[in-house]
C-alpha cells in the first residue's frame, strides 16, 4: 500500500505543486526591406492566452502557452494590415478565420542565476494556423517572473511568398519580440 501511495504521489506531484502565472504583455515584429533604412514594424497587446506554469518554488518552468489572433497585429497603416493579414496570415491558416498564432513550450531546462531568478532554454513549438515549426528560445525571468523573448523566423521556412508592394520587398528574416509581465 505504501508503494502505491508513493507512486500516486510521484505521478500527481507535478500537478499538485505547480503554479500557473497569467501574464499581460505585448508582441512586436520587425522586418527589414530592400530599401535601406525602411523597416516594417507592427505589434499587438491583445492575447487570447498568455500563461506559464512553474513549479511551486518557481525554479522550474513546466509550460508556456501563448495564443494571439493575427488580426490584432497592427502596423499603423490599415491597407498594410489588410495585405499582411490576407497575404501572410490567411495563407498560414489555410483561409480559416480567425488566424490564430500559437506557441507552446514544454519542459524547458532552467537554472538559477545570480543576476536573474531563472534562465530557461527550450524548444518552442509554433502553430500559425495550419503551419508548424520549432525554434530554440531563451527566457530570462526576473524575480517577479517577468521576461523578454526575442527570436527570428524565416518566411521561406514557412513557405510564405515574400510580400512586396510598389517595388518594396520584405527580407526573409522577421524579428519577433515579446515582453511579458505577471498580472
Amino acid at each position: 500500500m505504501r508503494n502505491v501511495l508513493i507512486t500516486l504521489f510521484l505521478i500527481f506531484s507535478p500537478v499538485l505543486f505547480s503554479k500557473e502565472i497569467l501574464y499581460s504583455g505585448d508582441v512586436s515584429f520587425r522586418a527589414e526591406t530592400n530599401v535601406p533604412g525602411l523597416t516594417i514594424e507592427g505589434s499587438s497587446k491583445i492575447f487570447k492566452k498568455l500563461s506559464a506554469d512553474f513549479s511551486d518554488d518557481l525554479l522550474t518552468l513546466k509550460k508556456i502557452e501563448v495564443e494571439l489572433d493575427a488580426q490584432t497585429l497592427k502596423t499603423g497603416i490599415d491597407l498594410r494590415d489588410q495585405h499582411m493579414f490576407e497575404k501572410v496570415f490567411l495563407v498560414l491558416s489555410a483561409k480559416e478565420k480567425p488566424a490564430l498564432l500559437k506557441m507552446n513550450l514544454d519542459k524547458a531546462t532552467c537554472e538559477k542565476t545570480a543576476s536573474i531568478l531563472i534562465k530557461c532554454n527550450g524548444e518552442a513549438n509554433f502553430l500559425f494556423g495550419k503551419k508548424a515549426f520549432s525554434k530554440k528560445i531563451e527566457l530570462n525571468f526576473d524575480k517577479n517572473q517577468n521576461t523578454d523573448v526575442s527570436f527570428n523566423i524565416s518566411l521561406k521556412e514557412l513557405a510564405i511568398e515574400i510580400p512586396s508592394y510598389l517595388g518594396i520587398e520584405l527580407e526573409d528574416s522577421v524579428v519577433i519580440k515579446m515582453k511579458v509581465f505577471k498580472k
